[in-house]
């Protein structure tokens, strides 16, 4: 059994696990190492639980939106996404996780790379472009950011981790871009010469 010592609160919402998975009714519970989560009828979908450390991201829908949704990213990006009858619920769960993360993180006991080190190479200065780009042209994101980043929730580069796909087609959009401008300097900057002796014009790079 068990201890229900360390809830730090339990309440209804529907659980799915990947955006296009259907929305089952239960239980989710937040202790003060793990959600988990319980569907009210066990013939419908299996139990399922998440260790605070292993949260890469807490995500919640926008203020209004249709439905009261969070989604946490865990390990190798696979989404537990929950949704609440209400705000209240939604941002006391998200809340909760963004402390428990803060705390944790503080301690040197976060997810890889939650205490500023990362054992992958540091960020070149096109990827660093395109975060910047990406940043400016999606509002969205730029929210998601100023949550997560702004509030020490998650690093820079762990926030960027978890959107490499992202980056990767920022990236190659800016690198056919530089690639292009140069391919066009280069021909305008070509010159034909002749040497006035004979049918031959040599063209000069």
């Amino acid at each position: 059994m068990e201890d229900s010592s360390d809830i730090i609160l339990s309440t209804a919402a529907k659980f799915q696990n990947g955006p296009k998975a259907p929305a089952v009714p239960g239980v989710v519970t937040l202790r003060s190492g793990q959600i988990s989560w319980a569907p009210d009828d066990p013939t419908v979908a299996k139990p399922a639980s998440l260790e605070v450390t292993q949260i890469t991201a807490n995500q919640r829908s926008k203020a209004g939106a249709p439905i009261a949704m969070v989604r946490f990213v865990g390990p190798k990006g696979a989404s537990f996404i929950f949704q609440f009858p209400n705000e209240k619920e939604r941002d006391s769960i998200s809340d909760n996780v963004a402390n428990l993360l803060a705390r944790i993180k503080a301690k040197g006991k976060g997810p890889a790379g939650a205490d500023g080190e990362r054992s992958g190479p540091a960020a070149t200065p096109v990827e660093i472009a395109a975060r910047k780009t990406l940043l400016a042209s999606n509002k969205e994101l730029q929210g998601m950011y100023n949550e997560l980043v702004g509030k020490d929730v998650v690093s820079d580069d762990d926030f960027w981790a978890s959107r490499r796909h992202m980056l990767e087609a920022a990236t190659a959009k800016a690198g056919a871009g530089q690639r292009l401008g140069i391919a066009n300097t280069m021909m305008a900057t070509v010159k034909p010469t002749s040497d006035g002796r004979s049918n031959t014009v040599k063209f000069n790079l």
